[in-house]
């Protein structure tokens, strides 16, 4: 019983300790901004997921790469961006059947850009 009870406070504790942190970054490889620009008028929104392992310790940081994020949506440029992080049901119900090992973080880029023009 005190076994049990040992590693149930265990868990517990290396939950509430442990935290995963999810980076938003640009390598300039094409305009991106936070705010709106002029040029920026097509609509968009991009969703991931990013994998964290032992209650979100391993590895201590990911990072999105929005620029390339809005390239794979056909964007040349983005702007007026706005960034979820979320968790939906079934993201959920894998961190508790695994008891926390495997603990997947959504997020949803939303914004506008220019699109890739194909002449």
């Amino acid at each position: 019983m005190r076994k049990c009870l040992a590693f149930g406070y265990i868990i517990l504790v290396v939950n509430l300790t442990s935290c995963s942190t999810v980076v938003y970054k640009s390598s300039s490889e094409i305009p991106v901004a936070i705010s709106k620009r002029s040029c920026c008028k097509d609509n968009f929104v991009v969703e991931g997921v990013t994998n964290f392992y032992l209650w979100g310790v391993v590895p201590a940081e990911r990072t999105v790469w929005l620029d390339h994020e809005i390239r794979e949506n056909a964007m040349t440029a983005g702007a007026h961006l706005v960034i979820e992080e979320y968790q939906t049901m079934y993201s959920l119900f894998l961190t508790l059947i695994s008891f926390g090992m495997y603990f997947p973080v959504n997020y949803k880029i939303i914004g506008q850009g220019e699109k890739i023009s194909i002449r």
